[in-house]
């Protein structure tokens, strides 16, 4: 019997079988069961399993939790919900896609946040002149999915940053969740290390290193990512 016709003679074969193979069971009043499982009153089902009451699994390989009818093969269903396709993955109606910030944060990455920006568009930083190099050359800018930020400096050339924990140099970045501290290391020239710090509620990145004193053969990279409020 390829699907079960809810007829009471029918029912009356199913019954049946409870006693006629050993290999399937039904339980509860009015119970059946080709092949398969059956528990709860009125419960029916072919080679799969049908749970509750008036649970209904009408082909091979269904499964039926709770009452309602699974009429798709090799399915998992709860009540009128579809819990597992054929292929064992989960439908997407059963996936939580919402927007709902998680950690407190207000600025969540969520779903859409992450499809909208598969190409988001980057914010050029400010580079403070008095530490920069302008004329040289080099750029900075960060892209910001959710609350990541993510900033790249490239071929950045330093001409004066003599004032330790002082010297401001980039700003206009979107405001620090909580304190980050980077390191930047030089490609040209001398191999140096420059640290930089933002601050909680900060914009700015600014020198967080011992004094040193940069030459014009030194060009600066670096790529790192901070969380923003």
């Amino acid at each position: 019997m390829d699907k079960i016709n809810f007829l009471e003679d029918e029912f009356e074969d199913l019954k049946k079988s409870i006693f006629n193979n050993s290999s399937s069971g039904a339980i509860g009043k009015n119970a059946a069961t080709s092949t398969g499982g059956a528990a709860g009153d009125d419960a029916l089902s072919m080679s799969g399993f049908a749970g509750g009451q008036n649970a209904r699994a009408t082909v091979d390989g269904a499964v039926q939790l709770g009452q309602g009818t699974n009429n798709d093969a090799n399915t998992l269903q709860f009540h009128s919900y579809k819990l597992l396709e054929e292929d064992g993955k989960i439908p997407n109606d059963r996936l939580n896609l919402d927007n709902t910030p998680v950690d407190g944060s207000t600025n969540p990455i969520s779903s859409s946040a992450v499809f909208s920006s598969i190409h988001p568009s980057a914010t050029n930083i400010t580079l403070n002149s008095n530490y920069v190099d302008i004329s040289a050359g080099g750029n900075a800018f960060y892209v910001k999915i959710g609350n990541i930020v993510f900033v790249h400096t490239n071929d950045i050339t330093f001409k004066n940053t003599n004032q330790p924990h002082a010297s401001v140099i980039f700003s206009n970045l979107p405001s620090a969740a909580r304190i980050h501290t980077f390191c930047m290391t030089c490609w040209g020239g001398s191999i140096t290390t420059l640290r930089l710090r933002i601050a909680e509620n900060g914009t700015t990145l600014y020198n967080f290193w011992s004094a040193f004193t940069p030459t014009t053969s030194q060009k600066w990279s670096a790529s790192f990512f901070y969380i923003c409020k």
